[in-house]
C-alpha cells in the first residue's frame, strides 16, 4: 500500500491568506496620511480663523444653553445661542463657560463663524481638530508601510530561484533544426 504525503505551502509567514493583512496595511497607508494632513489643515485653519476674528470680529453676547463637563477636558462641551440681526444661531463648542453668558466675536459676513471667549471656535468640535491626530496619522502610516515591507521581504525570501532561460531553437519547414 502506497502512502501519500501532502505538502502545502504557507501563503504568509503566519499561515493565513495574505489579502486581509494587505488590505488592512493598505488602509493604514492611505488613512494615516489622510488623518495627519486633514488634521493639520483643519487645525491651522482654525488657528487662522482665531487670528482673523480677534482683529475683525464683532462682539456679541451668547447665552449658555447647556454645559457638559467630562473627566477628559477635550470632551467638555458647551451649547450656546446668540442672535445676529434678529436671527438666532445655536452651536456646540469645546470647553466650559465662565458663566451663564459668554462673549463671542462673530464674522459679520458669516454669523455662523465665531470665536468664543474661552478660545473655542465654531469648528472646535470637528473630529480632525486635534493636534494629537497628526502624530497618530504618521504612526498609522508607518505601521502600514512597515508591515507591507516585511511582507514583501518574506515573500522574496520564500520565493524559489528562477529557472535559467531556455535556449530557443528554430525549425525549418520539415521540422529539423
Amino acid at each position: 500500500m502506497e502512502e501519500r504525503v501532502s505538502v502545502t505551502e504557507s501563503k504568509t509567514d503566519s499561515g493565513g491568506h495574505p489579502w486581509p493583512w494587505l488590505v488592512l496595511c493598505g488602509l493604514l497607508v492611505v488613512l494615516g496620511p489622510v488623518l495627519a494632513i486633514g488634521s493639520t489643515v483643519v487645525k491651522f485653519g482654525d488657528e487662522s480663523k482665531k487670528d482673523r476674528l480677534r482683529s475683525v470680529g464683532v462682539p456679541v453676547i451668547a447665552t449658555v444653553i447647556d454645559s457638559d463637563s467630562s473627566t477628559n477636558k477635550t470632551l467638555d462641551k458647551t451649547t450656546i445661542s446668540y442672535q445676529v440681526d434678529g436671527e438666532t444661531f445655536t452651536s456646540t463648542i469645546k470647553g466650559l463657560p465662565a458663566g451663564p453668558t459668554m462673549l463671542i466675536l462673530i464674522d459679520r459676513d458669516d454669523p455662523t463663524s465665531f470665536l468664543a471667549d474661552n478660545g473655542s471656535t465654531d469648528d472646535s468640535r470637528h473630529p480632525l481638530n486635534h493636534w494629537a491626530n497628526i502624530p497618530w496619522g504618521v504612526v498609522l502610516a508607518g505601521l502600514g508601510v512597515a508591515r507591507l515591507v516585511t511582507h514583501h521581504r518574506a515573500r522574496r525570501k520564500a520565493a524559489p530561484f528562477p529557472a535559467p532561460p531556455r535556449k530557443t531553437t528554430t525549425l525549418n519547414k520539415r521540422g529539423k533544426r
